[in-house]
């Protein structure tokens, strides 16, 4: 049914080839620097020079369109030697080594019975169903692997840091590196001890929707679902710590996370508030938080959604009515964004799917619901939407950025990006 929905806006070529591309990396790391703590020149230095440490293949060099922004080319798919010792890692793990991270502790489900410390070990990810944590498979069952006789996805090899007992023991350290990664099938930098307060990790379409938001010193800015804070931060920077920046999250251990992360970040400035912003009871619950109708310059409104453009992703089972029922939820949160809203203010609204029904349809939503306009988007990456009765009119997807995954010049993970005005 996941296909059948994409297929009908895609057709099917176009949904194959956007699918493929999804159980990938992009071919590219980004990372935004904050020019009120670092120039592009310095960063792409010190960059450079933690990279090499890593492997002297990797290039830094600036973004040709995007303000603020390095890239470093990911290079793969590579064939590393599959090894006699060899663990399993979630699924969520197994993304996440594709785009550099090391394998941690939690992450591992299974291994070899004779995986000892430093011994170099081959990851691989399961791709579904599940296994009894502490599970000893042999052998035979990488042979099956080789022969594509199980689900199981390689990932590369790495150095294992604990022993097998050691690995699923219950006592001691149970969040640390568990594989250190060393050959993956795709090369990419491993962030982890490089980032700081002047550099931050993020996928371009990211930085990009904030970049379109536009946020200036002195005005009133809310971001409606604000975790884990990354645009928050991106918001704040810009602000320069002048004005009033609200960021929500319904979720309070999801406050709390982001709380400690924008002081990782040395950033103080927003105001962090556990709030359901869908909520019909929103601003009779919430006017002493200062939150008012028409009090807002800008809404970012970076809805919760199917996550379908993330990349890589290892599992892509979603059905249509769970797509319909999460663009349902989307709309929820149109009526309090423009309600926020001064008149002549901007509403930002974004998802990290290609999902039509997350994306254009509920721009044809917005449109034909409440006193918004369309306004073209600075950036001229990305393609435009969906024309189509029940989504956009010619002139209106023109308007629209959709990040298509399957699109070799981006190099992106899959996003949608609409600005409105309020009239």
């Amino acid at each position: 049914t996941k296909m059948e929905i994409l297929t009908k806006f895609y057709g099917i070529n176009h949904t194959q080839a956007i699918i493929s591309s999804l159980s990938r990396p992009p071919l590219q790391t980004t990372v935004r620097i904050n020019p009120n703590l670092t120039t592009l020149e310095e960063a792409s230095k010190y960059l450079q020079e933690e990279c090499s440490k890593q492997d002297s293949s990797f290039i830094v060099k600036p973004h040709p369109n995007v303000k603020d922004v390095l890239v470093i080319p990911v290079t793969g798919p590579h064939n590393p030697e599959i090894q006699s010792r060899a663990i399993i890692v979630d699924r969520l793990c197994g993304e996440a080594v594709m785009r550099g991270a090391h394998v941690y502790i939690p992450g591992v489900f299974a291994c070899t019975a004779n995986v000892g410390k430093d011994d170099l070990v081959s990851v691989f990810s399961l791709l579904e169903g599940s296994i009894t944590r502490g599970f000893i498979f042999t052998k035979e069952d990488i042979n099956k692997y080789k022969e594509r006789k199980n689900n199981w996805f390689f990932l590369g090899n790495g150095i294992s840091k604990l022993s097998r007992s050691e690995l699923f023991s219950h006592e001691g350290n149970n969040k640390g590196i568990a594989i250190e990664m060393k050959n993956s099938i795709w090369k990419t930098p491993s962030m982890n001890d490089i980032i700081k307060p002047s550099i931050f990790l993020q996928n371009l379409p990211s930085i990009i929707v904030t970049q379109e938001l536009d946020p200036q010193p002195g005005e009133s800015i809310i971001d409606m679902c604000a975790a884990p804070g990354g645009k928050t931060s991106h918001i704040a920077f810009l602000m320069n710590g002048k004005g009033k920046l609200i960021s929500c999250d319904k979720s309070k251990s999801k406050v709390n996370k982001m709380k400690e992360f924008l002081h990782s970040l040395n950033i103080t400035f927003p105001q962090l508030l556990k709030l359901d912003t869908s909520s019909e009871l929103f601003f009779s619950e919430n006017s002493e938080k200062g939150i008012y109708p028409e009090s807002f310059d800008r809404v970012l409104l970076d809805a919760p959604c199917s996550g379908l453009g993330q990349r890589p992703r290892l599992d892509l089972q979603i059905s249509t009515e769970s797509l319909e029922s999460i663009a349902s939820y989307q709309q929820r949160f149109f009526k309090n964004a423009v309600s926020l809203l001064k008149p002549n203010g901007i509403l930002v609204y974004s998802t990290c799917t290609i999902s039509p029904l997350e994306n254009e349809r509920n721009v044809r939503y917005a449109l034909d619901n409440f006193p918004l306009q369309l306004i073209e988007l600075k950036t001229t990456l990305g393609s435009e939407g969906l024309v189509e009765e029940s989504l956009l009119k010619s002139d209106e997807a023109k308007k629209v950025r959709f990040f298509d995954p399957s699109d070799d010049s981006l190099q992106t993970i899959g996003f949608f990006i609409a600005k409105f005005q309020k009239i």
